[in-house]
């Protein structure tokens, strides 16, 4: 029993030689378990960049304040914070964003929304409200 166990384990080493022996083979292997340095590289540096405007996109969600201002005709939505104008969106009203970002520094962010919340509401007659994100 000994004597069968000796020649067993002699071809599994020799089983075992040739097959690291043979270069297609080898080579096989060692290219399926290694990713090339660029390729991996630039995997990193894009999921850091998602991850990086993800963070920037949840700062500013988080300390912004939204005006919502609805008519039957237009309405938009103003996204400001303490420092500024960041944002809008609108449907049929006309709004000329850096325009009015300039007027909101001028005056103060506090008073520019006042002033379009009372202009918005004296020429269409709509409504305006203050939405805390």
């Amino acid at each position: 029993m000994a004597k069968k166990n000796l020649k067993t384990n002699e071809i599994q080493d020799r089983f075992q030689e040739a097959n690291l022996s043979n270069p297609f083979l080898h080579h096989q292997i060692g290219r399926s378990s290694k990713l090339p340095f660029g390729l991996a590289f630039l995997g990193i540096l894009v999921v850091g960049l998602i991850l990086f405007l993800a963070g920037i996109l949840c700062m500013l969600y988080l300390h912004s304040k939204r005006l919502v201002c609805k008519s039957e005709y237009s309405s938009i939505t103003i996204i400001y914070d303490k420092v500024g104008l960041i944002g809008y969106s609108s449907k049929k009203y006309s709004y000329d964003f850096f325009q009015e970002q300039k007027s909101a520094k001028k005056m103060g962010v506090q008073k520019y929304i006042k002033a379009f919340q009372d202009s918005f509401q004296s020429s269409t007659g709509g409504s305006c409200k203050t939405v805390k994100e």
